[in-house]
């Protein structure tokens, strides 16, 4: 830089840093050539938002530094070769396009007069892809024929290597090609698209520019040779670095690295928030009589899960610190018999169900039930909601309307409604009647997810982006070869304990039974 300094003393050279770059995209949103939103995305609008990477600013930075001001761009990790612009820019001369390794019009060196319009369509071009092109009165296409799109996606302000890439020699190219030659091409291998076009190749293209147009427009090939405008000292005529050495030395690093590991970590969490988390739920009035052999269960079955138990002091509080005092107020009055195997029990833990799930999501088991298999193997799609459809002898000898396992992710609509329709029957009731909770939760989440049937399993997101899962259920007095092989225990069912069931999943894997031997505790 020093020598070419020297050479070319009648040139300004300006390096660039990010304060200048996001102020001349702040001036290119002041004259209209970006709308003051795009220039948002880009710098960030001082509430908060996340600037747009590095790359994103700077390619578009170097369109706007061209247009507004004209002269000549260079990368920084480019090295200007010692020798007389003059020779190269001739009074004639109103801007350049070398080529990068005779594949496509280098972006990393451009040069021209002010107010060249190649410049200013790329831009447009660029920012009808970062900020999306709206769809208007049913219409599919603008009036150049481009498929209207949404705006480019983003994590932490980034957006993909894809949509960064998109936007820099693909966007380049096509505008360069359609100007000039009045070819459409894809922009991301033009020497491809020249040879199904018409066998064209590269090279052809230069001498064209250089036959029809070789005083206005310079060009060259931007490659390892000492007499072409800049040469990278990784790939030019004097190897003195590795690309990582001279990266090392301007503090840079591999900008695709750095924007797939920031992509992989916010759609991992992106993820992990919309699947079942890892804390199972279990409910008894009295927590202290729930024997050692339910916490071992879920022990070894969901290792590195937590396991919350409620009972009705801690409930309680959770309902009173989440919900409005109605809430409470209900569970509380419900209380009278916490011996009760009925009714009163039952409505308790189907308020405490739906509400904690609301509110913090998890797997819901009930405390009759046995896990038979690894949580996480059960568990297993994002934004699903896992859901026992009941046997007929379950529903009818069951001592607690709760199903034995329920699992989703928190914020599902239906569980605040059901836990709303809870309180709202408390609060009309009579005193001395018993409290109703109303049709089945199964019933409710097929009304929900439109399923034909309670046993289907339905991996489309049918309303609210949700899918729904159903495990089938079996019950019998507990007498059959089925029940008596291990998979439930022997008990008579009229001694409070409900009917013995396995819970199976599409396969036939016994996911669940329900219950234990000694139930209820």
């Amino acid at each position: 830089m020093v020598r070419f300094v020297e050479m070319n003393p009648g040139w300004n050279v300006t390096v660039w840093d990010d304060d200048d770059m996001d102020g001349i995209i702040r001036r290119g949103a002041e004259e209209g050539i970006i709308s003051r939103e795009e220039c948002d995305v880009l710098v960030g609008n001082g509430t908060g938002s996340t600037a747009a990477h590095p790359v994103e600013r700077s390619d578009l930075a170097r369109m706007l530094i061209i247009y507004l001001h004209g002269g000549m761009y260079v990368d920084v990790d480019a090295i200007v070769n010692p020798r007389n612009f003059d020779e190269v820019f001739t009074p004639t001369v109103k801007m350049c396009l070398p080529s990068f390794l005779s594949t496509n019009f280098a972006q990393s060196l451009l040069c021209s007069s002010p107010g060249n319009f190649l410049y200013l369509k790329t831009i447009r071009e660029m920012s009808a892809i970062r900020m999306g092109t709206p769809k208007s009165e049913g219409k599919d296409k603008d009036k150049d024929g481009a498929e209207y799109r949404p705006p480019l996606e983003r994590r932490e302000g980034w957006a993909s290597r894809q949509g960064l890439f998109s936007m820099g020699p693909p966007t380049y190219n096509r505008v360069v090609f359609r100007l000039f030659f009045g070819m459409s091409i894809s922009g991301g291998s033009p020497g491809l698209d020249l040879a199904r076009e018409g066998n064209w190749t590269f090279d052809d293209v230069l001498f064209e520019i250089d036959h029809q147009a070789g005083d206005l427009v310079a060009t060259g090939n931007f490659v390892d040779k000492c007499d072409s405008f800049v040469s990278r000292p990784f790939e030019g005529c004097k190897k003195h670095w590795s690309r990582h050495t001279l990266y090392g030395l301007y503090g840079i690093g591999g900008w695709g690295d750095a924007v797939d590991e920031v992509w992989r970590k916010a759609v991992e969490k992106e993820r992990n928030a919309t699947m079942v988390p890892r804390v199972i739920v279990t409910y008894h009035p009295d927590a202290s009589r729930l024997p050692s052999k339910v916490y071992k269960n879920v022990g070894r079955l969901a290792k590195g899960w937590t396991h919350l138990v409620y009972d009705d002091t801690n409930a309680t509080t959770f309902l009173r610190d989440n919900f409005r005092p109605e809430y409470a107020e209900l569970y509380e009055s419900l209380l009278s018999d916490v011996n009760d195997k009925g009714t009163r029990w039952g409505t308790r833990a189907d308020l405490l169900m739906y509400a904690h799930l609301y509110k913090r999501g998890g797997l819901w088991l009930d405390a009759r039930a046995q896990l038979r298999v690894n949580a996480d193997g059960l568990l297993r799609r994002p934004r699903t909601v896992y859901a026992v459809r009941p046997d007929t002898l379950s529903r009818s000898k069951s001592g607690s309307s709760a199903p034995p396992l329920l699992a989703l992710p928190s914020g599902h609509r239906l569980m605040l409604e059901l836990a709303e329709r809870i309180v709202a029957a408390g609060e009309s009731r009579d005193g001395g009647v018993k409290l109703s909770t109303g049709p089945s939760l199964l019933d409710e989440i097929r009304f929900e997810s439109g399923a034909e049937s309670a046993a289907q399993d339905i991996d489309a997101n049918v309303r609210d982006e949700w899918s729904y899962r159903f495990l089938n259920e079996v019950c019998d007095d507990g007498t059959s070869a089925e029940m008596s092989s291990g998979e439930c225990p022997r008990n008579d069912p009229d001694a409070g304990g409900g009917a013995c069931c396995i819970v199976s999943d599409g396969d036939g894997r016994v996911v669940l039974r329900s219950r234990y031997a000694n139930y209820p505790f």
